[in-house]
């Protein structure tokens, strides 16, 4: 046994310095591609999110889940800098479900009691149901609600989680492990997938709090949402909620 140990130290110190070689390749390769910025830009609507709306409006034990949502999403961003593409579409998965979770146990205190004692499970399912059938999305059609946005892209990213399609495997094509690489293509798909994911939450948090948005208020807050959803939605969303957002060209 102390050979064998012995040989898994010098393959694990061997293995830590071609870790951090591959790492500084293949960061230094994807670091210019703007697509990053644009990804902490849509990241920073859930900060505004919690600093300038939630922080006044909800429990604590709710904003752990909005707080947690962020740490996902940045997650999601830091993994796609280096190249770690399935990590980073799980991640996103995860900001999804905190994100509809705080907004579930903030309408519903008692369960959230229970969830901190392990006796209330939430699912995603369930979660889309409740909010499906809430008020404030009555009447609205589904592509301004951003619940279709966060539908179809909690079944895509479940497909990475549960490695349920070989697309997302980080091995496919190689004899070996891949912890990361610099595939462009990979790049690609991963911003679409934070792209959409962030906004179907803006637009879904937007709808929530559409009362409290409307007219002059809140501006800082409508101009950093602005950068996650579309101008090519802002029209609708003046229409159909009464609220002004910000071309981010202008």
């Amino acid at each position: 046994m102390k050979i064998l140990q012995g040989e898994l130290k010098n393959n694990y110190n061997s293995f830590t310095k071609q870790y951090d070689r591959q790492y500084k390749k293949v960061k230094d390769s994807l670091k210019n591609s703007s697509q990053y910025l644009a990804g902490y830009q849509r990241v920073a609507s859930l900060q505004a999110w919690n600093s300038l709306l939630l922080v006044n409006t909800i429990s604590k034990s709710c904003q752990e889940f909005f707080l947690e949502s962020q740490n996902d999403a940045l997650t999601s961003l830091i993994m796609a800098q280096s190249g770690s593409w399935r990590v980073s579409l799980q991640s996103l998965r995860s900001c999804i479900e905190n994100t509809l979770f705080c907004m579930y146990y903030k309408d519903h205190p008692i369960e959230l009691r229970q969830w901190t004692k392990g006796e209330h499970k939430l699912n995603f399912t369930e979660t889309m149901k409740y909010f499906t059938k809430h008020p404030d999305f009555s009447g609205l059609d589904e592509s301004i609600c951003g619940l279709d946005f966060l539908n179809r892209e909690y079944s895509i990213l479940s497909k990475a989680v549960h490695a349920s399609a070989k697309s997302f495997r980080m091995t496919k094509g190689l004899k070996t492990t891949s912890l990361m690489n610099d595939n462009l293509h990979s790049l690609g798909a991963w911003n679409t997938r934070h792209q959409n994911t962030l906004r179907g939450l803006n637009t879904f948090l937007v709808v929530l709090h559409k009362d409290t948005l409307t007219g002059a208020s809140h501006r800082n807050l409508r101009k950093t949402i602005s950068l996650s959803i579309p101008v090519s939605m802002h029209i609708r969303i003046r229409k159909d909620l009464n609220i002004n957002l910000f071309d981010p060209n202008k």
